[in-house]
């Protein structure tokens, strides 16, 4: 599953300074963390031919379409925005429908308005429990905030956001609290404004409606911002006895959202709930955005993918993590399987009958296939190396993480191994054997 949204799980993508979407793009800020991108980023093309800058004013005789072209200095004289008065700043000059935009870091620009007397100083962190604190985390501490200009540095809209995207008709802008649409020339319009925990993205419709979006998952709302529908088709898996593996989505903030996985239409609504009380606990177990206080310290975006062998269902917890005031992150990954007839967890021991003979093929096969990388002799034991979350079934192979170890990864690079060749090892009177092979 998420076939088509892969690539955007990757770190990097995550801190992508643009993506697109349907008909139109987006310019997100320099350390992006959780904008939401429709389709494959465009590409911007050479400016001109011409040797040197061109003048920004003749940006005008650039074709019109749908898709934005950022004016990059080295290609464009952009003058310098008056409003900084020679300090420093983040700046990125845009042509979009026509327009010449200049979306600027809201950090020492000067608006004309009254200091708000703000010390810079990220705010201590209150006491308050942990469900009540999502919407109180201080963005700035993460995201840059930005304002809506036009080209001669003047602004378009008066407040804050952290994420722009362009649309034919409209800017989809989104602040801490909300995302929401105003015309080029900033004025509001009376399509619907959504909490991000709704929506981090929004696409407007012709009845009115719109689309909102979290992470990939689109979401239909109408002109009061009720949910309509919510379109989960590429995380759903059918499974062999008439199941579905689906998607539940929930956004906490503008920082965070959770897509974790449910079985529905089960034969069996004992087996059902026990599948489901299993991947609820799992996928909540992990955590890694939440320190020992339960205090928020990053971004996360958390998904899964699955897939079955037999009667054995996969599913792979994905969680991308960056903390406050940095580009790099981790991922936190892991695996469960469940026997589709029990619901019971299947477990690595439950497998085999010789744990340590297979557990040693493993590692070989990984060191063989990452010699240049592997710190592991197979003459050593095996156990201190062995993480139980990191072995799952997949197309009907024995899998496993290399991970750090092996293949000098964070993400996993696993290794694939035929079940056949663990022929000696196999409990073939276990349940996970018979499930696997059913």
């Amino acid at each position: 599953m998420r076939k088509g949204f892969a690539a955007l799980l990757l770190a990097f993508a995550l801190l992508a300074a643009c993506a697109a979407a349907p008909e139109a793009g987006s310019v997100p800020p320099p350390e992006t963390s959780a904008s939401v991108s429709l389709q494959p980023e465009s590409t911007s093309g050479s400016a001109s031919e011409e040797s040197g800058p061109k003048p920004l004013s003749r940006a005008k005789e650039l074709p019109v379409s749908s898709e934005p072209v950022e004016l990059k200095p080295d290609q464009w004289e952009i003058p310098p925005n008056p409003h900084y008065q020679g300090k420093p700043y983040w700046e990125r000059v845009w042509w979009v429908h026509g327009r010449v935009l200049r979306i600027t870091e809201a950090e020492g620009y000067d608006t004309g308005e009254p200091e708000s007397g703000s010390s810079g100083e990220a705010s201590p962190l209150p006491d308050l429990n942990w469900d009540e604190y999502w919407d109180t985390i201080d963005i700035a501490e993460t995201l840059t905030p930005q304002y809506l200009c036009d080209e001669a540095g003047n602004l378009l809209y008066p407040d804050i956001f952290y994420y722009i995207y362009f649309r034919e008709d409209y800017l989809n802008l989104t602040n801490k609290e909300e995302t929401f649409f105003i015309r080029y020339d900033g004025t509001e319009t009376d399509l619907p404004r959504l909490p991000v925990t709704k929506a981090q993205c929004m696409e407007p419709l012709p009845d009115g409606t719109c689309l909102g979006y979290l992470w990939d998952i689109p979401i239909h709302y109408d002109r009061e911002g009720n949910q309509l529908s919510v379109d989960t088709t590429q995380y759903q898996l059918p499974l062999p006895n008439g199941a579905v593996l689906d998607a539940a989505v929930k956004g906490h903030s503008l920082l965070t959202e959770h897509i974790t996985p449910y079985l529905r239409d089960h034969p069996d609504p004992v087996v059902q709930q026990k599948i489901n009380d299993g991947l609820e606990e799992y996928f909540s177990s992990g955590h890694s955005f939440v320190n020992g206080q339960g205090q928020m310290t990053g971004i996360s975006h958390l998904t899964f993918s699955a897939d079955c062998t037999g009667h054995v269902l996969h599913v792979k917890y994905d969680e991308f993590w960056r903390p406050f005031r940095t580009f790099s992150g981790d991922w936190f990954i892991g695996h469960i399987l469940f026997d589709l007839n029990t619901g019971e967890v299947c477990q690595f021991s439950d497998l085999f009958a010789d744990g340590e003979g297979a557990k040693r093929l493993i590692y070989e096969k990984a060191s063989e296939k990452y010699a240049d990388y592997s710190d592991y002799s197979p003459s050593e034991e095996v156990d201190r190396y062995f993480i139980p979350s990191y072995f799952f079934i997949s197309g009907g192979s024995v899998c496993y993480e290399t991970r750090w170890t092996f293949s000098r990864s964070k993400t996993g690079n696993p290794v694939k191994i035929p079940l056949e060749e663990f022929a000696g090892y196999l409990d073939r009177e276990g349940s996970f054997y018979r499930a696997l092979t059913q």
